[in-house]
């Protein structure tokens, strides 16, 4: 079925650092495939930041990009829930790692 997100934003390895890719699913209006529950994919937006963020945190372009996608998504359907891949009910995640700055986001995107 392709990539499984809806997008996904590079760290300068393979996708420069800080670039959104729209995937094919985000394109076709087609639901997300990234999580562990098709029941819950089909109301979510997924977005990939590439990264091993249990070894180092995501690069200050890949969160200025971040922050710039949520600002649009929430101007285009309003305000939406934000939630890890951890967070999920009935994940088996751990993402995205212990130096993803959780904290900022909560302050910008509260639950």
């Amino acid at each position: 079925g392709g990539m499984a997100y809806h997008f996904v934003i590079g760290n300068g390895h393979g996708i420069p650092d800080g670039a959104l890719v729209p995937g094919s699913r985000w394109i076709a209006g087609l639901p997300s495939a990234a999580g562990d529950d098709l029941r819950q994919d089909r109301a979510t937006i997924s977005i990939c930041l590439v990264g091993e963020f249990n070894r180092k945190p995501p690069t200050p372009a890949q969160l200025q990009t971040l922050d710039e996608l949520l600002d649009y998504l929430t101007g285009k359907i309003g305000p939406y829930p934000v939630r890890l891949h951890r967070e999920i009910e009935n994940s088996h995640r751990d993402c995205p790692g212990k130096h993803f700055p959780v904290h900022a986001m909560r302050l910008a995107y509260p639950l």
